[in-house]
């Protein structure tokens, strides 16, 4: 005996795509909460990083009070948003950045 296949009805197809909203409602509102999470967490580590690059600029001026900027390795110069480079024939300079310089940033 052959088996009918029956054509899908306007009903059963509006069964199976509200299944398909449905499903995908629950995994957007599962992504969305993620998205949320992920947000915040961004917020506080750039809320941190401010923090720790303040203090960073501080510790790197209070430095080189007792040192010569010279003295300093670029590794460390490079962390400072307060740095500033400067290159004349070949000769690379750097030096802290004013209270003028940092109000026009």
């Amino acid at each position: 005996m052959s088996r009918v296949l029956e054509f899908p009805t306007s009903e059963r197809k509006a069964v199976t795509i509200l299944q398909q909203l449905e499903s995908g409602a629950e995994e957007l509102e599962e992504l969305y909460a993620t998205l949320d999470e992920l947000h915040r967490q961004l917020h506080d580590a750039e809320e941190s990083a401010t923090v720790l690059e303040n203090n960073y600029n501080t510790n790197i001026r209070e430095y080189v009070k007792h040192v010569d900027i010279s003295e300093v390795p670029l590794v460390l110069m490079q962390y400072s948003s307060e740095a500033r480079i400067s290159m004349n024939d070949d000769v690379i300079t750097f030096t802290l950045a004013d209270k003028e310089e940092l109000n026009e940033d």
